[in-house]
């Protein structure tokens, strides 16, 4: 695996931490700021693999040549919705289901139910995504407004789906 690669070759890999600031000089990373528990550390790393999104990358960045920047801010990036819903019955067998066709405010559904039976007593969460640009309307909706959406289409997908509904969650990702 990349782990087992790069804790080979010397490195680690840092999780659940906070990145501050990521200090480049002559076009190297020299040193980044992370913090952890509320404590703040400087790390001077040899190579950096970063996984924040560009738009985040961008605040964190320090000192990069302003034409680098310019060209990394021009990446058109979508946005993420996703909705959690606790049910309390399983409502289908299959842990991931896309919908391609455009007709409904998400793009898929992973049933977490299916991938351990065991620990949900017959309970069920659902995990409704999609990927959109910030100013469009879905991403716009309010939370209440965009629980409404979810709960119609999902409705389209599941007709019996609302006596099981226990909540819905909204999450936004830039």
């Amino acid at each position: 695996t990349l782990v087992e690669e790069i804790e080979k070759n010397g490195g680690s890999i840092l999780f659940g931490y906070d990145v501050k600031s990521i200090n480049i000089v002559d076009g190297e990373v020299k040193k980044i700021i992370i913090a952890h528990n509320n404590k703040e550390r400087e790390i001077e790393p040899r190579a950096v693999i970063s996984s924040l999104p560009v738009p985040v990358l961008l605040e964190k960045l320090k000192g990069m040549p302003e034409d680098y920047m310019k060209k990394l801010s021009k990446i058109k990036y979508k946005a993420s919705i996703s909705g959690v819903v606790a049910l309390t019955n399983k409502i289908t067998n299959y842990y991931w289901l896309n919908f391609l066709d455009g007709g409904l405010s998400f793009r898929g559904i992973f049933d977490h139910a299916t991938l351990n039976p065991s620990v949900n007593n017959g309970n069920s969460v659902l995990y409704l995504f999609n990927y959109c640009d910030t100013d469009e309307e879905l991403y716009r909706l309010r939370d209440e407004e965009l629980k409404a959406v979810f709960r119609k289409d999902l409705k389209k997908v599941f007709p019996d789906i609302e006596k099981y509904i226990k909540w819905i969650r909204i999450f936004r990702l830039r």
